[in-house]
C-alpha cells in the first residue's frame, strides 16, 4: 500500500487530548509521531508500514523519545513568552 493509503483513518490521540488521523501521525515528529506504534498497531500492521515506507535509520530516530519531556517543553515555552515580554 502506498504511504498516504491509511491517511483518512482516525483514532483519539492522547498526545491531543482528541482525534487525530493517521496522516497527522505520519507527520508528527521527525519523520513520525515517536507514539505511532503504540496507538496504531490495534489497527493496523505499523511495523510492516514503517518498514515498507522508511529507512531502519528513520524508523531508530523517530522512535527515539524527545530530549526533553512535554513539563520541560512547556516551561521553556513560557519562559520564552516571559522573556519576549519584557523586551
Amino acid at each position: 500500500m502506498e504511504k498516504a493509503g491509511h491517511d483518512h483513518l482516525t483514532l483519539r490521540c492522547p498526545r491531543l487530548g482528541g482525534d487525530a488521523t493517521f496522516e497527522y501521525c505520519r507527520q508528527a515528529g521527525t519523520p513520525f509521531c515517536p507514539s505511532i506504534i503504540a496507538c496504531w498497531a490495534v489497527r493496523l500492521d505499523i511495523g510492516q508500514f514503517l518498514a515498507d515506507h522508511y529507512s531502519p535509520e528513520e524508523i531508530q530516530s523517530g522512535l527515539r523519545p524527545p530530549a526533553q519531556s512535554k513539563v520541560q517543553r512547556m516551561v521553556g515555552i513560557a519562559e520564552q513568552a516571559k522573556a519576549k515580554a519584557k523586551s
